[in-house]
This record gives structure tokens, C-alpha cells and sequence, in this order.
């Protein structure tokens, strides 16, 4: 996902600045919005940017803001650090997720059967990898009773449980296209 071209284009660098930004970025541990915000692009800004290109809306996860429990229980720690996206909520029955690559079709396939396994829809959200790290803290703070809960659940999918799960998706939308034509 290259942004520097939106940010150019809007005004918020300069195409200049955007070798210089690229190599810092790669060589820094710092997540791209903190580097942005130390060149004068507020985090704000930047998630505005990837939610135009996107069409995700974007959520910011105030300092200090705890993530509820059940809503932790829903993705196990191991899913969200190696897919990227976190447990932001649970708001009128749909579980609100953050992601920081939307890009991902892994990640989002994953999802996809999670949500399936609990029977419960969810919301896509753009976060800062900062958002995302503190979400990761909060796993981590808990008692290992979500990890239990999680395991419990088997949220985690496998490599091969996706590839089944896409290829009777497929098979179901190839039935249900087929009928629609008749």
C-alpha cells in the first residue's frame, strides 16, 4: 500500500520529500503515521487519506480506552498479530474490527470465516499501527482467559480450513449465480 502519491497530490508532502520519507520508513521501526506526523501529517490526516482511497471508514482508538473483554474473546491474540486486524468493540450485534491493511485478502478472508464461526457480522475500521499495538497490550494484559476462551471457540483458522471454506463459497455462489440465470 503506497500512500505517498494521495498524500503528494493533496498537498500533504511534497513529491520531493517522498524518496527520503520512503527510505526512512523502511528503515525505521516506527510506524509510517508516526514518521508522517514528525513530516507535519497529523495521524488524523493520514487515516482520512487511506479511508477516501479505501472506502473504510476510520476509527481512532482514544488513549486509555479499554477494549471489552467479549469482544477480545471473539479473535484470538495469535489471529490478529499474524493477520493485522484487532477486536475494536461490540456495537448492535456486529463486532467492530480494526484493520491497519486493507490490501490484505488473507487477513480479510480470515475474518470472513471467523465471523462466520461466532455467527456474528462485523465492521471494517482503518487504524494506526500504534492503534493496533495497544489493542495487542491489551491481549496481553488479560488473564489467560481469553486465550482459553479463544481456543475454545477454534477462531483460529487454519491454512487448510480457509482453503475449504473458500472453495465452498465458491461452489455456493457458482449454484446461486447459475439459478439466477434461469
Amino acid at each position: 500500500m503506497n500512500i505517498f502519491p494521495l498524500l503528494v497530490e493533496k498537498g500533504l508532502i511534497k513529491a520531493e520529500d517522498v524518496a527520503s520519507l520512503e527510505k526512512e520508513v523502511s528503515e525505521s521501526k516506527d510506524p509510517i503515521e508516526s514518521i508522517l506526523e514528525k513530516h507535519g501529517v497529523p495521524q488524523d490526516t493520514y487515516l482520512g487519506v487511506l479511508s477516501e482511497k479505501y472506502g473504510i471508514p476510520s476509527r481512532t482508538i482514544p488513549q486509555g480506552k479499554e477494549i471489552e473483554q467479549a469482544a477480545l474473546e471473539f479473535i484470538p491474540q495469535e489471529s490478529a498479530e499474524y493477520y493485522k486486524f484487532v477486536p475494536l468493540g461490540i456495537v448492535d450485534g456486529a463486532i467492530e474490527i480494526g484493520v491497519t491493511d486493507p490490501d490484505n485478502i488473507e487477513a480479510l478472508d480470515a475474518l470472513q470465516f471467523i465471523s462466520g464461526r461466532a455467527g456474528m457480522p462485523y465492521k471494517l475500521f482503518l487504524i494506526t499501527q500504534g492503534d493496533f499495538n495497544r489493542v495487542i497490550q491489551e491481549y496481553q494484559n488479560l488473564s489467560g482467559v481469553v486465550g482459553k476462551r479463544c481456543l475454545n471457540m477454534k477462531a483460529l483458522p487454519t491454512q487448510r480450513s480457509l482453503r475449504n471454506w473458500r472453495q465452498k463459497y465458491r461452489k455456493q455462489d457458482g449454484l446461486v449465480r447459475e439459478r439466477a440465470r434461469r
